[in-house]
């Protein structure tokens, strides 16, 4: 197999992502190009790309979910790859095809991979015959029939969309009355937002942590993993808070999951970087979806094992097989990431808008700000809401939570209303502190919703209104440039 050099690469994405892909191809000699939209004017990813294409639109069908426009831009720049980042088209198997077509790489896995890991039901029926833990599911949408197959007892359950994620097209059902209208109304959403309303229905697991297992594999059938993150601190089913590794698990724990993950990889004979993940409870885990792209908290995994994932992806998308073996690997202290986002905690997440007056500046050792935005810049609702990302790297989870939080307060993006603040109260909560971190972390702590201007107990009684909600009508604001 002949090795590449990719001289230039188009990163089909906006944002920090953009500006962390610019930072790792700029140390590896490679050229960037990246395109822009009229929100995007004054980011600092536009200032560090080498090239930048101004789409004249703000429509994403017509420029960041455009993949002919895409790859219009990268042969126009004479691009020898597309780095697609997350979201957008990241995990298009459509796009990935067509890149190949065109004879420009795609950073990522084939095709055929991402469209058998991208179709939930499809995921589920490979990993079953790999023997990996999966939760009771079933496939067959019809009311009646699943009536007939859920008893009592096997209540509450979680519908999910085949081809989604992030939350959308997702309902809790608590009983059988609720069944055929969240039924519906799920199909309903999914076909909005992913263009195919199949979806399943799985036990719902109430008392769990979400842990992923971060996945590396080479063109050679080098397989490893990077150990594993927790991300059960969410809103509305997408993270908030990520650290790694899990303070849940022992060593047997961690070595069984993380080589679950690998015989994944080795099974669908993957390629590129990935990450699988997992639900965690009592002891035992299930699989829950496979994500087939770079993920948005890849930074803590970065800090506790010293390995650039970007430049790997690079790297293995040349041809060149992976210089690290398993055994290389170590996990070194803890690391956490918070996720800033321009949105209003005490109004059930609501996004805002408006102009960054002044983001402030982080000097700590081992932390890492993440963001596009600078001084002046408009932040608009037309992208996904996140503004920034934070992640702190110290010896010990507790230092790691105590240098983040210190780390937050110099960072306040003044001239929006932001999460910071709730952020911060997380960090102080004497459950995460003992690290009682399950996926109703925040419905179980609604204290921390609250701001001056609303009682908390207000709040509480929101919050409850709001989670009743959702079990028949989702909360989701449909983005399509949602990550996890």
């Amino acid at each position: 197999m002949g090795l590449k050099k990719f001289k230039r690469i188009l990163i089909a994405n906006r944002g920090e992502i953009a500006v962390r892909i610019i930072n790792t191809c700029r140390e590896m000699g490679i050229e960037t190009v990246v395109a822009s939209t009229p929100p995007d004017a004054g980011s600092l990813f536009i200032e560090l790309a080498d090239y930048c294409h101004e789409f004249e639109s703000s429509e994403l069908k017509e420029t960041y979910l455009n993949s002919q426009a895409m790859l219009n831009v990268a042969k126009k720049y004479k691009c020898d790859a597309i780095h697609p980042g997350y979201g957008f088209l990241s995990e298009n198997a459509l796009f990935a095809k067509s890149c190949a077509q065109a004879k420009i790489t795609f950073i990522g896995p084939s095709s055929e991979t991402i469209d058998l890991m991208g179709d939930k039901i499809q995921a589920r029926a490979a990993i079953e015959k790999i023997g990996i833990p999966l939760l009771v599911a079933h496939t067959n949408p019809n009311p009646k029939e699943l009536k007939k197959l859920l008893k009592k007892n096997d209540y509450p359950v979680l519908i999910k969309a085949s081809a989604g994620g992030g939350g959308r097209g997702m309902r809790i059902v608590q009983n059988e009355k609720e069944l055929a209208s969240a039924l519906e109304s799920a199909s309903r959403e999914a076909e909005n937002a992913f263009g195919d309303k199949t979806v399943y229905v799985e036990r719902y697991l109430q008392n769990c942590r979400h842990i992923e297992v971060q996945v590396l594999s080479d063109l050679h059938r080098n397989h490893l993993h990077l150990f594993e993150r927790e991300c059960s601190i969410q809103r509305r089913h997408q993270k908030v808070i990520e650290e790694a590794p899990s303070s849940s698990l022992n060593e047997k724990q961690r070595e069984a999951i993380c080589e679950a993950a690998v015989k994944i990889t080795q099974n669908i004979n993957y390629q590129n970087a990935g990450t699988i993940e997992f639900l965690w409870s009592n002891g035992e885990f299930f699989f829950l979806e496979m994500n087939t792209r770079l993920q948005v908290e890849h930074p803590v995994t970065e800090q506790i094992t010293g390995v650039d994932i970007v430049k790997l992806q690079i790297l293995i998308a040349q041809g060149e097989e992976l210089s690290i073996k398993q055994s290389d690997l170590k996990i070194n202290g803890h690391a956490i990431e918070a996720r800033i986002y321009a949105e209003d905690p005490s109004r059930n997440f609501l996004p805002t808008a408006g102009t960054v007056n002044h983001i402030g500046r982080c000097n700590l050792p081992n932390v890492r700000v993440e963001t596009s935005f600078q001084n002046g810049c408009s932040v608009t609702t037309e992208y996904d809401s996140m503004i920034a990302k934070v992640a702190a790297h110290s010896s010990t989870r507790t230092e790691a939570s105590q240098k983040l939080n210190t780390a937050l307060k110099s960072l306040p993006f003044s001239g929006i209303v932001n999460n910071r603040t709730f952020l911060m109260k997380v960090l102080e909560n004497k459950n995460f502190i003992k690290g009682k971190t399950f996926t109703s972390f925040i419905e179980e702590n609604p204290e921390l919703l609250a701001n001056e201007d609303i009682p908390a107990e207000i709040i509480a009684a929101f919050l409850l209104a709001s989670s009743k909600q959702t079990k028949s009508q989702s909360t989701n604001i449909s983005n399509p440039w949602l990550n996890s």
